[in-house]
């Protein structure tokens, strides 16, 4: 392996790696059956899996969030690593297979891919050594760099007639490939396709001019350096007569071909790459069928000098029957450097070279021309004899260029470092910097804008004037935005927010049409509906960001119950349902059975506790039969409604009364607001309110039935009014444990207890504004919350404190 190819492999190495690292932190929307998805639109890419090891069976269709989408790509680097994976069942509809999907998988034994499939990113099986056959889809139109390189195991591999190119290093070091047939629709093989191939011995194609037009482009390549022989249609090569249709012949084209005893080249080729035939051992005559040689041949002819033995030099001069291919210039060994060439010949006599009108002999065989430019190309006119041949032509040579790149340091939202480089050899340099921002090798640049590409130029000028640019793309750090939705049959929890925030300042965020919050509680919806919800943040200097998701409530139920009658004319009326107990636009219809729809009905609204609506009607007719019905109505104007229940209002019973302690409370430090529900039976209601007491250690809560509570005798009490109850519990202790619960005294002097809830008070922070100037020297430069977003003032809840010294303070903020 050259230097140069070590190079190369090992940048690839880091390429990979930092690609790689970027698309194992799974960017993705969900986690369905152990694989990881990202949704657009209708389908889904396979961007991970939890599985490690085993069989995998990717489905066609996934659902999510009662959407469901196609299945059409697996992701980059989506299962790469994953050596303990066996086999991997790919649906039919998944058209692409991303970059190194299946790198690594060293225990893949079986693949099947569908004949959807029309792209196999680069290095998507590299690596998989226990693979040990595939079969490319129809619709495959190239196979990329390095995508079966590694594949130890791989024996045989069918390429369809849809190829069109086999890319670099596409299937180097499967060692255990014996032969391979590349079908005419190849026209290209890039350099060190089948490199280490070591058991390659067969390179079949179907005609003479399909191997043309793969070996003799014109482009530094080597994709046959292993192959020991050329088949044609199963015939082994030994004497190669190259079509008129071809006009070049590449570097490397025919390396390692031991069976070719005679090459015969058309007027039609205008030049012929480096080391064409090198390792031809057998190889003893090039004809050439010119009058006069082309001189890009001529060109080429020291490098052919090496290819053949060295008593066989004759035949290029001397070869009966057959036009001659003379060399039209002396073979030089040429060095250079950025602002010298040197040429050396041992082979011809009387040699002179010319230069810019300049006259140089060579000196001992050598001679050094100075003062050139860097990475120039220059017409060097030749002369000299060969025995009793006088040659003489025109010699192209490049001297070295300057060596320019540059590196990104690190990249956040808005800004990007960069640190530029260059080797310049013996060329003296003048200056050097990034366009568009002054001299410096060293710069940060502001003011850009988050996920954005940018095209900077790093330019290095010699003091003669010479110009040599890099350039690259660099993105910065991108913002993603995401939203989550958990309807339920009348509302749904909305949750935003965003990752990937560094150093950009969002000045805005929340639900678009709702409050701009980032956790929205929204009640009111019509049940079994579709809803469209728009997350935005607002980013200062880039404009606004946003994702939008959809949900569907559930189906409502309703269910009217059986009507109290706890006194004559005073009904308590209830229904089973599905509705969110913060509704409040609930409640009961009702009217008498002997009224027409002339009359109206009337309502009254209700209250809600985990699924159960009750109301209280009083002063009913007792002499008239009545009918019921429970309702929601919804913020578009839409009434839900359940069946009618008939209803005689003097048909009494006795009823203790419904008591509830809501566990959903707001705590700001050392107070608490809760709440309650209270509907009276039939004995009348003296007092009602709230019981509270801190919990004792190691004791536990427990509910027990209503009026046999365990309430503690120092419990504090606090009164309340009305069916929905609510109440301030003031100056508690911080940081610590309480139990309460609502309750009702009748007028028979019985207590009737809620549910037994708990809550937990803040912790008492000071915050840091509060810190004296000589105990804190350092001053707050920023402000963020807990999600990166950084704020104008502070907020309850975390504040994250940036400090002028550079430290960082987590603050909870009262």
């Amino acid at each position: 392996m050259t230097m140069k190819h070590r190079y190369f492999k090992s940048l690839l190495a880091i390429l990979f790696l930092m690609v790689g690292a970027k698309a194992f932190a799974y960017d993705y929307d969900a986690e369905i059956d152990g694989i990881y998805y990202y949704f657009y639109d209708t389908e889904a890419t396979v961007r991970g899996s939890s599985y490690k090891s085993g069989n995998v069976v990717i489905p066609a269709t996934v659902t999510y969030n009662g959407e469901t989408y196609t299945v059409t790509s697996i992701g980059t680097s989506a299962f790469g690593g994953c050596s303990g994976l066996t086999s991997i069942t790919i649906p039919e509809g998944v058209r692409i297979i991303g970059g190194a999907a299946f790198h690594g998988c060293s225990g893949l034994t079986s693949i099947t891919i569908p004949e959807s499939v029309t792209i196999i990113d680069v290095m998507a099986f590299e690596g998989c050594s226990g693979l040990t056959s595939i079969t490319i889809p129809e619709g495959v139109t190239w196979i990329g760099m390095n995508t079966f390189s590694g594949c130890s195991g791989l024996t045989s591999i069918t390429i369809p007639e849809s190829v069109t190119s086999i890319g670099y290093s596409a299937f180097s070091d499967c060692s255990g490939l014996t032969s391979i047939t590349i079908p005419e629709s190849v026209t290209r093989i890039e350099e060190r396709a089948f490199e280490n191939c070591s058991g390659l011995t067969k390179v079949e194609f179907s005609s003479i001019e399909s191997l043309c037009k793969i070996s003799f482009k014109d482009y530094n390549s080597n994709p046959l350096s292993n192959a020991h022989h050329l088949y044609i249609n199963g015939q082994e090569i030994t004497d190669l007569v190259i079509p008129e249709s071809v006009t070049s012949i590449g570097g490397f084209a025919f390396c390692g071909c031991g069976a070719l005893t005679s090459v015969t080249i058309p007027e039609s080729v205008t030049s012929i790459g480096e080391s064409a035939f090198l390792g031809c051992g057998n190889l003893k005559i090039i004809r050439c069928n010119c009058p006069t040689p082309p001189a890009a041949v001529s060109s080429s002819f020291p490098v052919c000098l090496a290819l053949v033995p060295e008593e066989s030099v004759a035949a290029y001069r001397v070869a009966e029957g057959w036009n001659t291919l003379f060399v039209n210039q002396p073979s030089f060994s040429i060095q250079t450097t950025q602002t010298t060439i040197t040429l050396m010949s041992d082979i011809f006599e009387n040699v002179t070279v010319v230069l810019n009108g300049n006259t140089y002999s060579l000196t001992n065989g050598t001679v050094t021309i100075n003062g050139l430019s860097p990475g120039k190309t220059y017409q060097i006119e030749t002369s000299g004899t060969y025995g009793d041949i006088t040659l003489q032509g025109p010699l192209t040579v490049n001297t070295k260029g300057i060596y320019v790149s540059f590196e990104v340091v690190k990249t956040t939202n808005v800004t990007a470092t960069l640190k530029g480089s260059y080797i310049a050899g013996d060329a003296e340099i003048q200056s050097s910097g990034f366009e568009g921002y002054g001299a410096g090798d060293d710069i940060t640049i502001d003011g850009l804008q988050p996920g954005k590409e940018y095209y900077f130029k790093y330019n290095v000028i010699c003091a003669d004037g010479s110009k040599f640019v890099c350039s690259k793309q660099v993105e910065t750090v991108a913002i993603n935005v995401y939203a989550s939705a958990q309807p339920s049959v009348t509302a749904c929890q909305l949750r935003g927010f965003c990752r990937g925030v560094i150093d950009a300042v969002i000045t805005e965020h929340g639900f678009i049409d709702y409050p701009m919050q980032d956790d929205v509680y929204v009640t009111g919806l019509n049940p079994n509906t579709k809803y469209t919800a728009t997350y935005m943040i607002r980013v200062e200097g880039y404009g606004t960001m946003s994702r939008k998701i959809q949900f569907t409530t559930d189906t409502l139920s309703i269910k009217t119950l059986s009507p109290k009658v706890i006194s004559v004319g005073n009904v308590i009326v209830a229904a089973d349902t599905n509705v969110d107990d913060e509704e409040t636009n609930v409640g009961f219809e009702w009217r008498r059975t002997d009224w027409t729809d002339d009359f109206q009905s009337n309502t009254g609204v209700a209250y809600i506790y985990e699924g159960t609506i009750e109301g209280y009607i009083r002063n009913l007719n007792a002499e008239k039969l009545w009918k019921i019905r429970p309702y929601y109505l919804s913020n578009s104007g839409t009434y839900y409604y359940g069946d009618w229940v008939g209803l005689d209002p003097s048909n009494t019973s006795y009823f203790e009364p419904t008591v509830h302690t809501y566990s959903k409370i707001q705590i700001q430090g050392n107070t608490a607001l809760v709440k309650g529900y209270a509907l009276r039976g039939t004995d009348n209601v003296v007092v009602q309110g709230f019981k509270y007491w801190k919990t004792v250690a190691g004791a536990k809560a427990a509910n027990y039935a209503p009026n046999r509570i365990a309430v503690p005798n120092d419990a504090k009490t606090v009164e309340a009014t009305g069916l929905v109850m609510t109440a301030n519990l003031k100056d508690l202790d911080y940081d610590t444990e309480y139990c309460y619960v609502a309750f009702v005294t009748t007028s028979e002097g019985e207590t009737f207890y809620g549910e037994q809830q708990t809550f937990v008070t803040e912790a008492d922070l000071t915050p840091v504004e509060e810190l004296k100037a000589e105990n804190a020297p350092a001053s707050i430069i920023a402000r963020y919350d807990v999600q990166g977003r950084r704020l104008n003032k502070p907020i309850r809840g975390i504040n994250i404190i940036l400090m002028s010294d550079g430290t960082k303070r987590k603050v909870i903020m009262k």
